[in-house]
C-alpha cells in the first residue's frame, strides 16, 4: 500500500503549529504524489466515491482550497491559492481536453501542497 511508504508525521507537544516532517525526501515526495493520485481517481468522477465532478470544476476547486488544503474562507492566502488551482486546471484542461483529468490533476496539486502535507495526510 502506498500510504505505508509515508513516514509518520512529526509533532511538537503543546504546539498549535504543524511541524514539517524531518524525514522529507524524494521518496516521501513520490509516495505522497502517488497517494494523492490514487485518491484523486476515487474522488473526482470516481463513481460511488465521487466528491468532485469535472462538470462543476469551479465549486470543486473552491472546496479543495478549503477542505483539502485546510485554508479558511477569510484566510488572506485563499484568493491566491484558488487562482493557482484554477490556472493549473485550465492548463491541464488545455493539454488533455478532459475536465475529469484536469480536475484530478488539480486535486493532486492541492493534496501535495505544503499546507496539506504539513498537517498530515
Amino acid at each position: 500500500m502506498v500510504a505505508s511508504a509515508l513516514p509518520q508525521d512529526g509533532f511538537s507537544r503543546g504546539s498549535e503549529v504543524p511541524v514539517v516532517l524531518s524525514d522529507s525526501s524524494l521518496f516521501f515526495r513520490g509516495a505522497t504524489e502517488s497517494l494523492c493520485t490514487t485518491v484523486a481517481e476515487a474522488v473526482v468522477d470516481g463513481g460511488a466515491t465521487t466528491r468532485y465532478k469535472g462538470t462543476a470544476a469551479d465549486a470543486a476547486l473552491i472546496d479543495m482550497v478549503h477542505n483539502v488544503m485546510s485554508v479558511a474562507v477569510n484566510d488572506p492566502r485563499e484568493p491566491e491559492l484558488l487562482a493557482i488551482l484554477r490556472e493549473h486546471f485550465e492548463s491541464a484542461l488545455a493539454q488533455s481536453g478532459k475536465a475529469t483529468d484536469a480536475l484530478r490533476s488539480a486535486f493532486v496539486l492541492a493534496c501535495t501542497a505544503p499546507s496539506t502535507v504539513a498537517i498530515g495526510l
